[in-house]
């Protein structure tokens, strides 16, 4: 419980996430079978024990096939647990004997239990990744800390060399230390971050992973609900070392409320790719699936071989290693591209950012010239959504942003298509228009999301996408047709995208129906009818008003500046911007507090997370907005998901452009 006191940027810094007892139950469940078959010889560890829950979780299950003597036993002499952090080791054991009270049959064992209280010397105050092991492990369960390790703590780590690759981060090292300890026919079972599926970073270990059966795999679909006061994308992974010829792994999807949503077996050949794709993970919902994606990958060619004319790189200008180039204006300076301006199709440079340290232009010095791009492109936002299944946004640069701009920089968070034989070359307007029809088709983004496992929209991963060589006049020419409607033609480029991969009727129809209506989220406004008589104009009775309870909105956000801007006043292209410094609304919010009138959360919740006492009292800001103008955009920058953009019309539709 002492998680609840820990501060939330604390808790980030040291990668806490402690597990919730749900999750661990159903960990040491899937394990439940090697428990009971386990041995006096036989170890069990935690190697980052946190408060003790796996080892609690673990003690419960043994106590179900063995007497209280023969647990007691077990524990004192079999049971390990390690932590870097004394507090945590103390929680342990405090919870363990706790749990042995509340197991023990009777009075007599209670007493005895008392009076005798084992020290749990296995239960240890240890750097686990640093100090030396010699034991196997029979069974080892954990919740590794998450956090990115800089080149100078990895210098007084040692014997890791062989998983390291780039900039890793400390959970695959744990990863590393269970396999290098798990004994033969041992299990291992670790919830880690999605990352782990496709991250270049991670290969090293994939590679590692190749050499265990996987038994299996349990997909949690959302971010939320998991860790308490903080978001991240786990799946749990259960990992035996046994042979892996001709096995099966178990695949379930879970919600964050630990609903089962799918369940089935799949091939191990059908789970991990080889080594030209790095050893990524395939997780997919429906197991008919699978056949489909290896006739995709069968008919499609990566970018990453030696001949391919095109790949992927990303933006190499980094804001904030530039801040004395940055600029307000275009006076001597030219156009930052950041990934906020690439949205599906649409390509919108903004000029006022939310982020203070954001600028829209940037002046070419001696530093930056070797950044400077110019002419038409095309790109792909680096970060978007894990939860949503529309995961690419591709777009041309606009002819209008080129008639007005000679050069640009593209910033880090954006990747964008060039020639292999260097980055200055334009491409044909064909190929540009083929690549972008792909990258906007159900299929590749089917595919996209079948392996990719975090938030990050890599070169490397979009470089390892099979993208078929046929079709490609057809697409290009139905692509420059209908470019500034292609959403309203979306089956019609689908059906042309899965005929250059040769799939058939039946297997195109299976790709259109997943998707349904998710390609296109439609947004509609939700009602608690004993508000319906807040609804209309009514409520916000003029422009200043409006404005009044829109900067109440940012104070709420625990925001410390607001900034108002009249652009062009008086004329047909008048707008208002409104700019706060708050923390950005998660897309979760923004569905089921934001669009839902009349709300009650600042009733449930009267304070901010900085302590401030809410100032809105109607829930009703979303309606100044209105009041305010016909057309509306909002962009918002959560503090652990991407940004995201919603288009309102209030005469018409409302759009939620998230990828």
């Amino acid at each position: 419980e002492h998680d609840k006191f820990v501060d939330k940027d604390v808790k980030k810094k040291l990668g806490q996430f402690y597990t919730p007892t749900g999750i661990a139950k159903k960990m040491v469940f899937e394990v439940r079978n090697e428990l009971k078959d386990l041995s006096e010889r036989d170890l069990v560890v935690d190697p980052a024990c946190g408060t003790g829950v796996f080892v609690v979780e673990t003690v419960k299950q043994m106590s179900a096939f063995l007497s209280f003597d023969e647990l007691i036993k077990f524990v004192e002499n079999n049971m390990f647990a390690y932590d870097v952090n004394p507090f945590s080791v103390i929680a342990t054991k405090i919870s363990v004997l706790n749990t042995l009270l509340e197991i023990a049959p009777g009075s007599v064992h209670k007493n005895n239990l008392l009076l005798g209280i084992p020290a749990l010397n296995n239960i240890k105050w240890k750097n686990t990744i640093v100090d030396k092991e010699e034991k196997e492990f029979s069974i080892i369960l954990g919740n590794p800390p998450y956090f990115k390790l800089d080149s100078k703590a990895l210098k007084d780590i040692d014997g890791y060399d062989a998983i390291i690759y780039g900039q890793p981060n400390i959970y695959s090292l744990f990863m590393h230390w269970g396999i290098s300890h798990l004994r033969t026919n041992g299990t291992m079972s670790f919830i880690v971050p999605q990352s782990i599926r496709s991250g270049l970073y991670f290969k090293n270990l994939r590679e590692e992973m190749k050499e265990l059966r996987i038994k299996s795999i349990l997909h949690i679909d959302s971010r939320q609900n998991i860790f308490d006061r903080a978001e991240q994308a786990v799946f749990i992974i259960c990992l035996q070392n046994k042979p892996v010829c001709n096995t099966k792994t178990r695949i379930q999807f879970i919600n964050g409320n630990q609903n089962v949503l799918s369940e089935f077996s799949i091939s191990r050949s059908k789970l991990m790719m080889g080594k030209d794709n790095n050893y990524m993970f395939i997780i997919n919902k429906k197991s008919e699936m699978y056949d489909v994606l290896e006739k995709v990958y069968k008919n499609g060619t990566t970018l990453s071989v030696n001949d391919s004319l095109v790949k992927f790189s990303n933006g190499l200008f980094v804001w904030n290693q530039h801040k004395e180039s940055l600029a307000d204006s275009s006076d001597k300076a030219i156009p930052i591209v950041y990934g906020g301006d690439v949205q599906p199709v649409n390509f919108q440079f903004i000029t006022s950012w939310a982020n203070d340290g954001w600028k829209a232009f940037a002046r070419i010095t001696d530093k930056t010239r070797p950044y400077v791009l110019s002419g038409k492109r095309l790109l792909v936002q680096r970060t978007t959504n894990f939860e949503k299944d529309i995961r690419l946004k591709a777009c041309l640069i606009s002819d209008d942003f080129l008639e007005n701009y000679d050069s640009y920089f593209l910033e880090n968070h954006v990747n964008f298509l060039c020639c292999n034989s260097g980055k200055e070359e334009i491409l044909t307007d064909e190929i540009m228009y083929y690549y972008l029809g792909l990258l906007n088709s159900k299929l590749i983004n089917y595919v996209f999301i079948s392996k990719s496992g975090n938030t990050q929209v890599s070169a490397n991963e979009l470089n390892l996408l099979p993208f078929s060589k046929n079709n490609v006049k057809d697409i290009s020419a139905f692509v420059s047709k209908y470019l500034s409607e292609l959403r309203e033609h979306q089956e019609e480029l689908d059906r042309l995208v899965c005929e250059a991969y040769d799939l058939s009727v039946n297997e195109i129809n299976m790709i259109l129906d997943y998707w349904g209506e998710a390609f296109m989220k439609k947004l509609q406004f939700k009602t608690n009818s004993r508000h319906i008589s807040q609804l209309g104009r009514e409520l916000v009775t003029d422009f200043v008003t409006a404005l009044v309870e829109l900067i109440k909105n940012s104070y709420d956000a625990d925001a410390y500046g607001v900034k108002i801007i009249l652009d062009k006043p008086n004329t047909p292209q008048s707008r208002i911007v409104l700019i706060d410094t708050g923390t950005g609304m998660t897309q979760s919010d923004f569905e089921n507090k934001w669009m839902v009138i009349g709300t009650n959360n600042k009733i449930t919740e009267p304070y901010t997370p900085k302590g401030r006492k809410k100032a809105g009292k109607k829930g009703i800001g979303r309606f100044s907005v209105e009041r305010l103008a016909e057309k509306v955009q909002i962009y918002s920058f959560p503090e652990f998901d991407p940004p995201y953009r919603v288009d309102i019309n209030w005469s018409g539709k409302l759009k939620l452009d998230t990828g």
